[in-house]
């Protein structure tokens, strides 16, 4: 089995003693900053293929890092975007044995990640299916302090935060370099606020807003409700495939409505499907027991969906470039 926990990082600091002074200002415990590599987007289809985090304390520096062997091949399409084969995962440890050792080294710490809500899916469903205790760990959100300190931004994707910030990333996509990243932007957040004088009371409200939840949040009502639509959505997600949903709730209550799904994933209050609403332009959680029916859209109505999100993307890379 590979050496998952290593003492101290080797060579050059990864952190300046400034930026270990703001962090600690913040968090006088530390934080651990981790990230996922996945066979895909959502935890209730997919499985974890690389998990890497770095636990910064006053008293020492911690790391986490090792591939994982998923029950199921790695698409080609997602080799594409991190590099992680199925080679290279066909020898790695096993989901149980990563992550009983994964929450000992979690121990109760505050946890960060960017767009956490994914990252601590995919260990809540993983939790839950081996039956592992949830340890009481409340996690950040990098994005959501980016959105609070940085808010004139076009983008808060890691990719573009950490070139406008000045943070080096060699390995955009492989877990110790991501979580590296992530921490280092959001100490540059908190570093944001010191240098903008704001106020107490203003600093409390925007860490407020990047924390995400705490990881004993999860419960059994976390991980029901996919049975009906099981088959549909997962179509729907490995294709790519634009459908209609009718939901009992929001302003079009019981009404079809266009989406692109994008993951499904579990949340305390129920498991959710996140998607891009076509209507709006907006990105929402729908909760699965609250969408009694889906249907696919027709043929030249997705089309023509997809020929205007294409034409909104271009779009948006070129107001982030």
């Amino acid at each position: 089995m590979p050496n998952m926990n290593k003492k101290t990082f080797p060579g050059q600091p990864l952190f300046t003693e400034l930026e270990r002074e703001t962090l600690f200002k913040f968090f006088p415990k530390g934080i651990i900053a981790f990230d996922l590599e996945t066979t895909g987007l959502s935890p209730t289809f997919d499985h974890i293929v690389e998990i890497s985090a770095l636990k910064i304390t006053q008293e020492e520096e911690e790391t986490f890092s090792t591939l994982v062997h998923p029950p199921i091949e790695i698409p080609e399409k997602v080799i594409a975007i991190h590099g992680i084969t199925n080679s290279m995962v066909k020898d790695a440890p096993e989901r149980a044995e990563v992550l009983k050792s994964f929450s000992n080294f979690i121990n109760g710490k505050a946890l960060l990640a960017h767009n956490a809500l994914f990252d601590i899916g995919f260990l809540a469903q993983n939790y839950s299916e081996l039956n592992l205790p949830f340890t009481s760990n409340d996690v950040y959100c990098s994005v959501k302090l980016s959105r609070k300190t940085f808010s004139s931004f076009p983008s808060h994707k890691l990719s573009f935060l950490v070139k406008k910030l000045g943070i080096p990333l060699e390995n955009h996509h492989r877990a110790f370099d991501d979580a590296v990243a992530c921490l280092k932007v959001f100490i540059k957040g908190l570093t944001q606020m010191e240098e903008d004088d704001l106020s107490n009371k203003t600093k409390t409200s925007f860490l407020k807003e990047s924390y995400q939840l705490n990881f004993k949040d999860f419960a059994q009502k976390s991980f029901s409700g996919l049975s009906t639509h099981h088959n549909t959505l997962k179509k729907s997600l490995r294709d790519g495939n634009l459908i209609q949903i009718k939901y009992n709730g929001g302003s079009q209550k019981n009404k079809f409505r266009p989406i692109r799904p994008i993951s499904v994933i579990p949340r305390p209050q129920g498991l959710s499907l996140y998607a891009h609403c076509l209507q709006t332009d907006l990105f929402k959680f729908y909760l699965l027991k609250k969408i009694p029916e889906i249907k696919k859209l027709k043929r030249e109505e997705e089309e023509d969906w997809k020929r205007k999100l294409e034409e909104k993307k271009t779009e948006k890379e070129k107001k982030v470039k």
